[in-house]
């Protein structure tokens, strides 16, 4: 089952270290994999991690430690559902229009194609084996689109910035 396989994803501490966490799914060793991490990102959930295990420490709820981020208050993995619950709420919080939590990858794939990312790195952070994958995640917005015909312009006229005469 897909959703059980989601939720059992943990992040390895041994290479918080390094900026990374390490990624593993139930598909095989392929789905092995790490994403890079922002340092903020990073810092934040160390800091998450430390608290949930202090409240199962208190309440008595203490058990192997899974190594799992995001977990119950009894140290089990959260439902796929209370994930998409908890996502809703944070959006309602912030003010921000429904949005299922999936896609949130997408908005993730569309800002690395914004940033210019290399779509092989990509496909690398996100687990993707093809471009397909790729094609279907990373939307093309207006600003690219300027941008190409702005370099597009320097290009065939040389200019340095190419306006368009109405």
């Amino acid at each position: 089952m897909r959703a059980s396989r989601t939720a059992r994803r943990s992040c390895s501490p041994s290479l918080w270290g390094c900026g990374a966490g390490r990624c593993s799914g139930c598909r095989g060793t392929t789905s092995i994999r790490t994403p890079p991490l922002p340092a903020p990102l990073l810092a934040e959930l160390r800091k998450h991690r430390q608290r949930r295990r202090e409240a199962r420490i208190r309440a008595g709820t203490v058990r192997r430690d899974r190594a799992l981020v995001f977990t119950t208050t009894t140290g089990r993995p959260v439902a796929p559902r209370d994930h998409s619950l908890r996502w809703t709420a944070f959006l309602e919080g912030l003010g921000i229009r429904h949005a299922r939590l999936h896609d949130a990858r997408h908005t993730a794939a569309t800002l690395l194609l914004v940033q210019g990312v290399d779509q092989r790195v990509v496909m690398s952070v996100f687990g993707w084996t093809s471009s397909a994958m790729a094609a279907r995640y990373q939307h093309v917005v207006p600003e690219l689109v300027e941008e190409t015909n702005r370099r597009m312009g320097e290009v065939l006229w040389g200019e340095s910035s190419v306006q368009a005469k109405a």
